[in-house]
């Protein structure tokens, strides 16, 4: 690795102020970063001349680069600028490096990053303290270092680099270590400016990894600035309030900042917004228009694309889907960044889940082909695939699931699904074959039925557990034994009645369901009805006609019973009888 006034990237010595920084020692795996210290030495206070490393052996940046609040005064910010930029040019109209470092560290005093990359670029500052004045100035503008800087592996130095380094990273993973009181400590140090831009930021970090003790003590440490930092300890309070479980107390602290002019207003008002749309609650009206108005306002920023999703994702949460796609189409490529493409399927996802069918029709045939371009999870493919689905749309609904969701669980329904919805009993059957799930069986028993064989849909319908459905199957399949078993009574009292099967005029259930099946085969396999049943033997012809007009009228009322049983009356399975004998429902 090329050395520079730095030394190695990582391994940095202390610098005399207003010196080039001394090339450190490497590094060698001979030290085991392991560095030796007398009790004495310890006693006496003395300065431990060994640098800071972190758990990788990674020698630490030392304090005195990294505390702005030592690189200015308490003059007028004017004063001090002025004063450094009459330095900035030396002997022959040179610029001097030292002179250039000495205004970017003052710009990052006052909290000016744009500034201090402006003043390194002018004069050509690439050099290794160069670039870390950089990373510190993106730092400090809300943005985040290279990917290259070593910064945000020193979260566990026990310097002013631990603070930089929370601050270089986009969040705390679950397993990164991190020296809090070396963060406390850095961060008290800053300038009160500086505290106010950053504590937020800081403390959101510790608070999305848990450590809530960390963030009460920065916001302590916030307090101690000037009132203008009413709202910082304010978004700070609610968020620990929302992460406590507070939730009341959060959103209503919220909504106070999200009311008001301050700086911090949209930011919470996006928090706001995504707290409800978290817990699956509705936003208010007016947080959803005051979130598009700050959209449009801020449009071409990247806090106007948090805006603009929060605002689109809120009029979805209410079913407000014509003006959320609306707001989504504003931008003339409304996938082209991540946030984008996230808005863009999420609110798919919401809207199959609660928009109506002409709502949810209207808006995916619009933009089906957008939402698909952006690679869509399987959970979503599979969502909209099968609302499609279940609305007849099966080549649509196959274009939905296409790729790896296809072979999904949740992908072979919606494929049988479409199937069915194209009439295809042999296409839905296979794209359930193997598959035993009381989902799949109802649905076999739809392409069983649907290539007319009941008996076969009702012996599926058994297994799923809908004994109504599987009645109404063996119904329509003339499967008198079936119906008798698990039928509702007044179809089981009609057939009775109709002689197509014994079944006695009173008892228990169990003589019943052991009634039903011997004889009701006995008499399907002959093949009669109440219509051609012989009259019992009589002594002559009167007896004999008397009893086939008695059996005519018996046979008119049963099937008058048939045809006017309430709807209620039909969906009521005899499920008790089918339970008596063993054989589950």
């Amino acid at each position: 690795m090329p050395r520079s006034d730095f030394g190695e990237v990582g391994r940095v010595a202390a610098e005399p102020a207003g010196q080039a920084l001394p090339a450190a020692p490497p590094v060698t795996a001979d030290h085991l970063a392991v560095h030796a210290r007398t009790s004495i030495d310890r006693e006496m206070l003395l300065p431990d001349p060994s640098p800071a490393v972190t758990a990788n052996g990674e020698t630490c940046y030392p304090d005195e680069h990294l505390a702005p609040g030592d690189w200015g005064d308490t003059r007028p910010a004017s004063v001090q600028i002025a004063e450094r930029r009459g330095m900035l040019v030396g002997e022959f109209d040179r610029p001097a490096p030292e002179a250039v470092l000495s205004l970017s560290r003052l710009y990052l005093h006052f909290g000016f990053g744009a500034e201090a990359r402006a003043t390194l670029d002018a004069f050509g500052q690439d050099g290794e303290e160069g670039r870390l004045l950089r990373d510190l100035a993106a730092i400090v503008d809300g943005d985040l270092p290279d990917a290259a800087s070593p910064l945000a592996g020193m979260t566990d130095c026990d310097s002013n680099a631990a603070l930089w380094a929370v601050l270089a990273r986009r969040d705390l993973p679950a397993s990164a270590m991190v020296d809090s009181n070396a963060v406390l400590r850095g961060f008290s140090a800053l300038p009160a400016p500086l505290r106010r831009s950053l504590g937020g930021a800081l403390a959101d970090r510790f608070l999305a990894a848990g450590h809530l003790d960390t963030a009460r003590a920065l916001r302590d440490a916030i307090a101690r600035a000037p009132a203008e930092a009413a709202a910082t300890i304010g978004m700070i309070d609610a968020r620990l309030d929302l992460a406590m479980g507070r939730i009341d107390a959060g959103e209503a602290g919220l909504d106070r900042i999200a009311g008001t002019n301050d700086p911090a207003s949209p930011e919470a008002l996006i928090l706001s917004i995504h707290s409800r749309l978290d817990r699956g609650e509705p936003v208010s009206p007016p947080l959803a228009d005051t979130a598009e108005a700050l959209a449009f306002e801020r449009r071409d920023s990247p806090q106007g694309a948090a805006l603009t999703r929060a605002a689109i994702l809120a009029r979805a949460a209410v079913a407000e889907f014509d003006r959320a796609f609306h707001a989504l189409h504003r931008d003339p490529a409304p996938t082209a960044t991540a946030i984008g493409t996230e808005t863009l399927q999420e609110l798919f996802a919401m809207l199959a889940r609660s928009a109506d069918d002409a709502t949810f029709l209207r808006h995916v045939f619009a933009d089906l082909a957008l939402w698909d371009a952006t690679g869509p999870a399987a959970e979503s493919r599979v969502a909209i695939a099968g609302r499609l689905a279940a609305l007849g749309f099966g080549a649509e609904a196959r274009h939905a699931l296409a790729g790896a969701a296809s072979g999904s669980p949740g992908g072979q329904l919606v494929l049988a699904e479409a199937a069915l919805a194209e009439f295809d009993a042999s296409r839905a059957l296979d794209a359930i074959a193997g598959r035993d799930d009381p989902a799949s069986a109802a649905i076999r028993a739809r392409a069983l039925a649907l290539a007319g064989d009941h008996r076969g849909a009702a012996a599926s319908l058994i297994r799923s557990g809908d004994v109504a459905a599987a009645a109404e199957q063996a119904w329509r399949g003339a499967d008198w034994a079936e119906v008798a078993r698990i039928g509702p009574e007044y179809r089981r009292s009609a057939l009775r009645d109709l002689g197509l099967v014994d079944l006695p005029e009173a008892g228990t259930s169990a003589e019943i369901a052991g009634a039903a099946g011997p004889v009701a085969a006995d008499q399907d396999a002959a093949g009669q009805d109440a219509t051609t049943r012989q009259a019992p033997e009589a002594a002559g012809p009167l007896a004999r006609d008397r009893a086939l007009l008695d059996a005519s009228r018996a046979a008119r009322e049963a099937i008058a019973t048939l045809i006017s049983a309430p709807a209620d009356a039909r969906a009521e399975p005899a499920a008790s009888a089918a339970a008596s004998d063993g054989r589950a429902p």
